[in-house]
């Protein structure tokens, strides 16, 4: 049936997470498959999450094919941002470029190649910090994580505010670092690589 109304405001729901996992739904606790069943009921009557992906298999076919996975995309997305909130940008790196290839391996039968467990263990092991909660406001069609808290988060206002300012360095120490962090740039120029 066509999706009801959300209404002019739209709705918040907060999603609660341990280890990486969602374990509760606006307060409630619930394991996984619950929680994925209760969030879609939300979901469905807004149209969020229906969408058509174009793909390719590991033979080399194409195809296109619509999806309702409003739940998924939603706790995708608020793991997401408190990911950002938790790990540092180089766990985040390497956690995505490895969840990507570990996906695509998946995706073309080669679950039982060894380096899978391998990539299992790093993203098991990054997820240990990942806790905490995160708000998702719905509207019609559409989904925005509007707030993220952990008691894990890297964030510190009264140390730095991003782009503002800092109490860890002055701004001589910001040049010297601006100087050294150019180091291996200005050797490469030197031998002739970079740009001209």
């Amino acid at each position: 049936g066509a999706p009801a109304p959300a209404g002019a405001g739209g709705r918040d729901v907060v999603i609660s997470w341990e280890e990486g996992l969602p374990v509760a739904l606006d307060g409630r606790a619930m394991d996984g498959p619950q929680l994925v069943e209760e969030l879609g009921a939300i979901l469905e009557p807004l149209a969020i999450g229906r969408g058509i992906h174009l793909g390719e298999t590991v033979l080399g076919i194409k195809g296109r094919i619509g999806f309702v996975a409003g739940a998924p995309l939603v706790l995708i997305a608020a793991h997401k941002e408190l990911e950002k909130l938790v790990m540092t940008r180089w766990q985040l790196f390497w956690k995505d470029h490895l969840a990507a290839f570990w996906g695509d391996r998946l995706h073309e039968g080669q679950a039982f190649d060894p380096v899978m467990e391998d990539i299992a263990a790093m993203i098991e092991s990054s997820q240990r910090r990942v806790a905490g909660d995160t708000r998702v406001h719905l509207a019609q069609e559409r989904f925005t994580v509007t707030g993220v808290r952990s008691p894990n988060g890297l964030m510190d206002p009264e140390l730095a505010r991003y782009g503002e300012e800092n109490s860890l360095w002055d701004g001589a120490e910001a040049a010297a670092f601006a100087k050294i962090a150019a180091i291996p740039s200005l050797l490469a120029a030197r031998h002739g690589g970079g740009r001209r």
